[in-house]
């Protein structure tokens, strides 16, 4: 049986976050296969990003073995990929896509 993906309860916050910082954001969380939530683009600047709910323990936000795969594929192919937890970390990585000091 299969289970419908849930997405953490920050979510939408950090989209909206992102959004309001001038990034596109394409959600593909839906889209398990892929091992990722977001990917993020900012005035020429990208990056994968993983949600997790900072407000959960660290136990319940652990990468599961496909995030960890996607997230160790970017990094070997020099692909930027970042964890956010907190709609503080999104708005600091939607100033570093595209050089801005935080």
């Amino acid at each position: 049986m299969r289970f419908a993906h849930q997405k953490d309860g920050n979510h939408a916050d950090v989209v909206r976050c992102l959004e309001a910082h001038g990034c596109f954001v394409l959600d593909v969380s839906d889209h398990r296969k892929i091992g990722v939530d977001l990917i993020v683009f900012r005035r020429g600047g990208v990056c994968a990003v993983e949600v997790k709910d900072g407000s959960k323990p660290p136990s319940a936000r652990e990468l599961t073995p496909s995030e960890v795969r996607f997230r160790d594929r970017c990094r070997a192919n020099g692909f930027p990929w970042a964890l956010v937890e907190t709609t503080e970390q999104a708005r600091e990585l939607a100033h570093k896509l595209v050089g801005e000091k935080v």
